[in-house]
């Protein structure tokens, strides 16, 4: 999200610097003087009337209580910055981003997102359309190769220059190769600067199409490079100086005894964080797994034995005690990262307890075949809860909803998914 984030913002400069590329080098600094000139005023105005004039506006339409008037009012902010960034020679779409920024700095941002989201789907339908009607299926035709290399430069080049940033700053390798499986497609405000480039005559409408086709390979190829995670992720890690520079930029962890037939907490979430209470209330000892840094800081301030990494990672999980623990709880919704920990946890101890969260149906099959001893999939269990309270209000004995509901549980959790819904 930062570097997705990171990457709308730099449409300002790049928009302010596109024009140099048709300037002669007699008036070139000038001329780049100037275009950075405007965008920086550009971005200071957003920010005082991000700050200053819109929260202002927003608070006394909000008082009318039309809401009416306060999406009238969203939508004139979204327009008026959107058609004053064109005037400033920067572009509608950019105006329209910065709009964004500016409403973010209200109170009311929740309620304007509430407002328009009927629009926003809308118009994101439309973006997609526009992008379809963009495509030159003759040009694909004609020029697959060229497609191809694009399409393979783009992706490729931006997975390669996110994760290097991301392992740079010291994130953990596993999720700076996510990151940046993510980030591989192209940005959308791509077609906003190669449009800018086709009207100033910098690039040809053939060389338009080309950029054009080729973004549009690489937003379709994306949802299948996550799926290259769990093989690239090891690959990042033994990349030399990565371990050393990640610990570098990590607080160090707490010193603990050694514990022995302990609880590992691998991601403390609203899951996690329930059985950690649970734990500290029977004074039962329990170490914590957690990716999250600002999470695992505020852990180790509360004098809770805490290892910051990836809890698929040998090391990490040596270092929390596997080998000597009684159960590892592997709370994460993520299914490839619940496999990846719950396989090497089950080859670091094989006769460890392993209880982890299954988020859909299909799911649980493949977490018992990784090894997890007991699996948890939180719809099922709340309807086990409704089915208990409703058939004991219904005057059903206690023993008999308990067997009803055991028997349900062993069908879902060991038996295939088309033998789950029989009668009981």
């Amino acid at each position: 999200f930062g570097m997705g984030v990171i990457q709308d913002l730099s449409l300002v400069p790049l928009i302010a610097l596109l024009p140099l590329l048709t300037t002669s080098e007699d008036n070139l600094l000038a001329k780049l003087a100037l275009s950075l000139g405007l965008a920086a005023l550009a971005l200071i105005l957003v920010a005082f009337v991000g700050v200053r004039v819109v929260p202002w506006i927003l608070e006394r339409i909000a008082r009318t209580q039309s809401r009416e008037l306060f999406l009238l009012t969203i939508v004139v902010i979204a327009l008026g910055t959107a058609y004053a960034s064109h005037e400033a020679g920067l572009s509608f779409a950019l105006g329209a981003f910065l709009a964004g920024l500016v409403v973010s700095e209200s109170d009311f941002d929740a309620q304007v997102l509430s407002e328009i989201i009927p629009l926003r789907d809308l118009f994101s339908t439309l973006f997609f359309v526009s992008l379809g009607m963009l495509l030159d299926p003759g040009l694909l035709m004609e020029q697959p190769v060229q497609v191809a290399a694009v399409v393979l430069a783009l992706v490729i080049g931006k997975t390669l220059i996110s994760g290097a940033g991301f392992l740079t700053a010291g994130v953990n390798p596993a999720t700076a190769t996510m990151a940046g499986l993510l980030t591989a497609q192209i940005g959308e405000f791509s077609f906003v600067l190669a449009g800018v480039g086709l009207d100033d005559q910098i690039i040809s409408r053939d060389q338009y199409g080309l950029i054009v086709t080729a973004a549009l390979g690489s937003i379709l190829i994306a949802p299948f490079l996550i799926n290259l995670g769990p093989l690239l992720a090891p690959v990042a890690a033994a990349l030399p100086g990565i371990p050393g520079r990640e610990r570098s930029v990590l607080p160090d962890d707490v010193e603990h005894q050694d514990l022995r037939r302990h609880v590992i907490i691998c991601g403390y979430g609203r899951v996690g964080r329930t059985l950690g209470d649970a734990l500290t209330r029977r004074g039962l000892q329990f170490v914590v797994i957690e990716i999250n840094s600002a999470i695992a800081r505020d852990l180790r301030s509360q004098g809770i034995i805490t290892h910051y990494g990836d809890s698929a990672s040998e090391a990490v999980l040596r270092r929390a005690g596997a080998v000597d623990a009684r159960s590892i709880a592997v709370t994460t919704p993520n299914l490839l990262a619940a496999m990846g920990t719950t396989r090497m946890a089950r080859r670091l101890n094989p006769g460890v307890d392993i209880i982890t969260r299954a988020t859909q149906l299909g799911e649980v099959g493949e977490l018992r075949d990784s090894g997890a001893s007991e699996i948890v999939q939180p719809e099922f269990e709340a309807g086990l809860e409704f089915v208990r309270h409703v058939l004991r209000r219904q005057g059903v004995s206690g023993r008999e909803t308990q067997t009803a509901v055991n028997r349900r549980r062993t069908l879902f959790y060991n038996v295939d998914e088309a033998s789950i819904y029989q009668d009981d």
